[in-house]
């Protein structure tokens, strides 16, 4: 089911927030599944006291240095939102990066079903 199959009613939201949110999970070709794991993802973040360190440093965590790449894993091991990431990270299935302190290489090798 693709992110134009939903309905109102599934979210509280505005139908102009809804109608965004609609398009952006069109344009990225989100699954109702992943739409909604974001959301319970994006609402663990909202909760935290201070930003995890992923949201204000990026680009460590889509380095093509392997000290970045190690540092990044390094601080995710850390991260109070790790378990929640990880869910995420399941299923979103990312390509490229270091999610939930593993590679995606990692991810793939140990109980991935979808390869790329």
């Amino acid at each position: 089911m693709t992110a134009d199959a939903y309905t109102d009613d599934y979210y509280d939201a505005g139908t102009a927030e809804l109608e965004y949110a609609l398009r952006r999970a069109a344009h990225f070709g989100l699954t109702r599944q992943q739409l909604d794991e974001y959301r319970k993802f994006s609402d663990v973040l909202a909760d935290l006291p201070d930003p995890v360190a992923c949201s204000y440093e990026p680009e460590m965590w889509f380095s093509t240095s392997f000290e970045e790449r190690d540092y990044a894993k390094s601080v995710c091991a850390r991260c109070p939102v790790l378990d929640a990431c990880k869910d995420y990270t399941n299923v979103i299935s990312p390509k490229y990066g270091i999610w939930a302190g593993q590679s995606t290489a990692t991810l793939y090798r140990f109980g991935r079903k979808d390869e790329p």
